[in-house]
Order: C-alpha cells, then structure tokens, then sequence
C-alpha cells in the first residue's frame, strides 16, 4: 500500500519527468531543423570527400574554422526561434537535461520505495543497468497513483 505522501511525490515526478522529455524532444527537433537551415543557407564542405554538407548529422566532416561558424550561426538561428541559449557551445537542451535525469533519478529511488523488499536488489541492479534503466523508468510512467 502507498501512502498519500508517497503518490503526491511520483505523480509530481511523473509529470516533471514528462514535461522535461517533451521540452528536450521540442528543443532538438527546433536545434535540427535550423541546423538544417544554416547548411542549406552556406556552403560547407565535408574536409574527407570535398562534397557539400547537406546533413546536421555529417557536421562533424567540417574544418574547424568552418564548424565554428556553422555552430554560431545555428546559435543566432536558435534566438531567433525563441530558445533560451547563452552559448553557442553548449546544446540548446542541456538544461532540460538536467532536469529530466533529477526526475528520473528520483523517480528510480520512489520506485525502490514500493516494491517488495526482496525485489530491491535486483530492481536496483536493473536501473543501473543502461540496457534496463528505460524500462525501470517506464514502469514507474506507468503507476496510476
């Protein structure tokens, strides 16, 4: 049986899990799509082939010179779209990222909290586990509290 102060603690964790989730997966879909529009804006060229980047995903192939323009000009396309980003070297989402693993983390130990005693080791054995931690993760989602 779980307690009320026990419920109010993961439905609060399970709604900020979700909306970190959802502000991560919004963030790079925005951080893609300028992406995009800065290579097709520019002319960068992949320093192996000599072939144009057309990709986000082959930005990696640039010169140096070139990936630090390519990364401030998706910066100031970012702005523009209404991210809040202070540095065009860091992900547009790492804040998010942040809260997402707090959530999950502590939606972890919670379910460490109402699971038999018996189960806790291997349960713990599963959530540190990277193959194993989704799933941990997406049946405390799943408690209707």
């Amino acid at each position: 049986m779980i307690n009320s102060a026990l419920r109010k603690q993961i439905k609060h964790y399970q709604n900020e899990y979700l909306k970190a989730k959802a502000a991560v997966e919004v963030i790079r879909e925005i951080n893609k799509a300028n992406s995009q529009k800065v290579l097709n804006a520019g002319n960068y060229i992949n320093e192996f082939t000599g072939e144009r980047i057309t990709e986000p995903e082959q930005d990696y192939c640039m010169s140096g010179e070139d990936f630090k323009n390519y990364i401030y000009s998706v910066y100031e396309e970012n702005k523009k779209a209404g991210l809040m980003v202070y540095d065009p070297n860091r992900v547009p989402e790492a804040d998010f990222l942040a809260e997402l693993k707090h959530a999950e983390d502590t939606l972890l130990k919670l379910q460490l909290e109402i699971i038999p005693t018996e189960l806790k080791e291997n349960i713990k054995k599963a959530q540190q586990h990277w193959k194993y931690r989704d799933e941990a993760i997406n049946l405390i989602l799943r408690l209707e509290v």
